[in-house]
């Protein structure tokens, strides 16, 4: 993701690489927080990874929901999840076209790096982020960032050639 930043969209400056080689952090890091990257980085790198982390699924559950999940069937517990990655993705994707341009950058060249890198997933992965990417990244790129769209529009394609 550092390397797209760098090497294949303008603009890079020291707040976005930090924050490209941090993106995941959060994520993927047990027991790192946002105050770990606020009193090591500073607000505005802590908050463009914050912004920039999904939450875990469960977390977009209703109360009532939450406890319909722990007594529901198999079937039931899939609907369930299912309706909150929904509300997740719809949240965290949803707020794309109000980052600033550093945050975008970062999230713009990490959907990159993530469709160059599906080719090993299955089919119904690969529809699943290209169906994310053309209705949540394209329109925002093309409006933002024309440097990103191309990129992003060339893994489109690569990808569809493939399923």
């Amino acid at each position: 993701v550092m390397e797209i930043v760098l090497k294949e969209l303008s603009g890079a400056n020291i707040e976005r690489i930090v924050i490209a080689l941090l993106h995941d952090v959060l994520e993927d890091i047990p027991g790192y927080s946002y105050e770990t990257l606020y009193t090591i980085y500073g607000e505005y790198i802590a908050n463009g990874v914050e912004y920039l982390s999904k939450k875990k699924w469960y977390d977009y559950f209703s109360a009532q929901e939450e406890l319909a999940y722990g007594v529901a069937d198999e079937n039931g517990k899939n609907i369930l999840k299912y309706m909150a990655k929904d509300r997740r993705d719809t949240e965290y994707f949803g707020h794309l076209g109000n980052l600033n341009d550093d945050y975008l950058a970062v999230k713009m060249a990490d959907r990159i790096h993530n469709l160059r890198t599906m080719d090993v997933f299955s089919s119904n992965k690969i529809h699943r982020k290209l169906s994310q990417t053309e209705k949540y990244f394209l329109p925002i790129a093309k409006e933002k960032m024309p440097e990103a769209y191309l990129l992003l529009n060339n893994e489109v394609d690569r990808l569809r050639k493939l399923i």
